[in-house]
């Protein structure tokens, strides 16, 4: 009798780990997309030193601007991807409007670790080089790791869903409203050092990404008006 009781009493609990394993897997299932699952985050306080704010919006990383040694982003997991944690109450308002005029936002990329923007790196780069490209231009196609936005929790790449081409033409001209720039707009590479990339856009805050937005230049031009083609000649010209 005793052996009975055991192994029922042993089965029920086998049987209830694979339930809640199954019952678990069907609701993280359900949540297709990221920004499904937004937190809301307490708002910014006024007591942040507005100079110190801006330097972390306005971080520049580019092909020749490495992320400082110090740099450490305040980050916010949403669904499986992160995201600096400054950014979430802009990008939920932005969702939010974007829903309304019929778009679905979808993240395809967020935060990224070093070792993970250096997988990408060799990965992009050995693919081009096996379309023909030389290794020089194939390591102009994507950021080096400690080059990429990504590494700072700011860069969102929206991609993804049946209305991708809608979706970008709707950042393309709403972004702007929630703190978020184009970062990498048709014609700017001279400027950048990166090529088009629609589905990239990077935070700066509403001020900083109106007035950006506004005179029609790249985050470069914004934060040194004499810049005009530094980047040309970069790798992948």
């Amino acid at each position: 009798m005793k052996k009975l009781l055991f192994t029922l009493a042993a089965t029920a609990t086998v049987f209830l780990g694979v339930l809640s394993y199954y019952l678990l897997s069907s609701q993280q299932n359900e949540v297709e997309n990221p920004l499904d699952s937004l937190p809301i985050m307490t708002p910014i306080g006024d007591d942040i030193d507005s100079d110190v704010l801006d330097q972390q919006l306005l971080i520049l990383v580019n092909i020749y601007n490495k992320i400082p040694d110090y740099f450490r982003p305040d980050l916010t997991a949403v669904g499986d991807v992160t995201i600096a944690s400054i950014v979430v109450n802009d990008l939920i308002e932005m969702r939010d409007a974007a829903t309304r005029d019929g778009i679905k936002l979808y993240i395809a990329s967020a935060y990224r670790t070093a070792a993970e923007q250096e997988i990408i790196f060799n990965e992009t780069v050995a693919s081009y080089i096996a379309q023909g490209y030389t290794e020089q231009l194939a390591a102009g196609m994507v950021a080096r790791p400690g080059y990429s936005e990504h590494q700072t929790g700011l860069a969102i790449d929206f991609s993804g869903g049946e209305n991708q081409d809608a979706m970008q033409d709707w950042l393309r001209q709403n972004s702007y409203k929630y703190g978020f720039i184009e970062r990498y707009p048709a014609g700017g590479r001279s400027k950048t050092g990166y090529n088009y990339e629609p589905w990239h856009y990077r935070y700066v805050g509403k001020e900083h990404a109106r007035a950006i937005f506004a005179q029609g230049i790249v985050l470069e031009e914004y934060l040194d008006p004499t810049v005009t083609d530094k980047c040309r000649g970069a790798p992948g010209d």
